[in-house]
């Protein structure tokens, strides 16, 4: 006989063994198949029933109703009575209401069952994207690192030059004003206050001498020549 092939002869000596009082153990060893299949033999072709459901007060019909009633998946369910959606998909399957996308186990038909969202596992996690004008890293240790464990790349350099974090209610200017530029001789860090106004004075600045460089350009477009006299 081939192993783990339930047969009509074998199921009926491990169901006698079991009327002897011996454990699925002992007619495991006895019929050389494993407890797991001694098991089986015992339990073919009757319904499982399902304590740990019943055990949180739920019938069968109200999981069933759950499910196609109230459109609730399997994994919300799970959620809902503290059962694993493993028991639950199995309780289902055996009330015939689970159905499976033939070729595809374990996938639910369409508008039946939404598949889980699964938990980015920390691998899986980018350790530098781009978003909003800034580089972050994924730093999920971070005193600072937001819900999703990233933290600002320019914050991370700035703290790793100086070797201290840096300071509550300061911020970190980029000089160059290019804020993907993370080289640390770009980053000056500043009370918040402070950077207030240091921005508005740094862009009348920048206003300044582009339109000197403007007037620059102009001149020698047409040929002149520019003299800067020095003041004595």
């Amino acid at each position: 006989m081939a192993k783990g092939i339930i047969t009509q002869e074998l199921t009926a000596k491990a169901q006698s063994l079991a009327l002897s009082g011996k454990t699925t153990r002992q007619i495991g060893t006895e019929l050389l198949i494993s407890k797991t299949l001694a098991h089986r033999l015992l339990t073919v072709g009757k319904p499982r029933t399902f304590d740990s459901v019943h055990v949180k007060g739920y019938t069968d019909e109200q999981i069933v109703e759950m499910y196609q009633g109230q459109k609730l998946n399997i994994y919300q369910i799970e959620k809902n009575i503290g059962v694993s959606h493993e028991t639950i998909r199995a309780l289902l399957h055996q009330s015939g209401v689970f159905k499976s996308v033939r070729g595809n186990p374990g996938k639910q038909r369409l508008g039946q069952h939404k598949l889980r969202k699964q938990t980015s596992h920390p691998r899986s996690k980018k350790n530098r994207i781009y978003t909003k004008d800034y580089y972050i890293n994924y730093q999920p240790d971070h005193p600072h690192a937001d819900v999703n464990g990233y933290v600002y790349e320019h914050r991370l350099v700035w703290e790793k030059v100086h070797n201290k974090p840096l300071p509550e209610g300061w911020v970190i200017h980029h000089i160059n004003g290019i804020k993907t530029d993370n080289r640390p001789e770009n980053l000056l860090a500043m009370q918040r206050s402070k950077h207030e106004i240091y921005i508005p004075l740094l862009k009348k600045r920048i206003r300044e001498l582009e339109a000197k460089i403007e007037l620059l350009e102009r001149a020698l477009e047409q040929g002149q020549m520019i003299f800067k006299l020095a003041e004595n």
